[in-house]
């Protein structure tokens, strides 16, 4: 019937067309990021640190795990004004963006409070060389160099 009720179903097409490819987050030291002054590597050092088992320091898949969900809850990313926006420019990856932002931002967080209180705390002697109790900040250089970045996918 030509009279009864028309919906423009092309946002939504779009969307899920958007949903079938898309881009992913990488998030550590990445290429670019891995250089130091005192000419070691923050990706081989970063490595050890996270798959490391005799250290129990993951410093980012544990943060991130713990925590991840918590943080994308309690923001407006997701909220009705954010959804409509995605599907007015119909590209997620303003979402695949703040997901990635949370996460380093999380693993930062991490640097400051001892890995959220899981990681094995610095000896006495550790912390009198550095000066403070930060678990895994010597130079600070591999902190520095973590970051994020959109991979894969495609906009609609």
């Amino acid at each position: 019937m030509a009279d009864g009720i028309q919906m423009n179903m092309k946002p939504l097409q779009d969307f899920i067309k958007a949903l079938k490819n898309p881009k992913s987050v990488h998030i550590g030291v990445l290429e670019g990021n891995d250089g130091r002054s005192d000419g070691k590597s923050n990706a081989t050092i970063g490595a050890r640190w996270e798959f490391d088992q005799a250290t129990n320091r993951s410093f980012l898949r544990i943060p991130i795990i713990e925590h991840m969900q918590e943080r994308l809850e309690s923001s407006t990313a997701f909220g009705p004004e954010a959804v409509a926006h995605i599907l007015e420019e119909k590209n997620l990856d303003p979402w695949v963006d703040y997901i990635g932002a949370t996460a380093k931002q999380i693993v930062l967080d991490g640097f400051h409070s001892s890995g959220f209180g899981k990681w094995t705390p610095n000896s006495p002697s550790t912390i009198a060389r550095k000066g403070h109790s930060n678990v895994l900040v010597d130079t600070e250089q591999l902190r520095d160099s973590i970051d994020y970045k959109l991979v894969g996918g495609s906009s609609v």
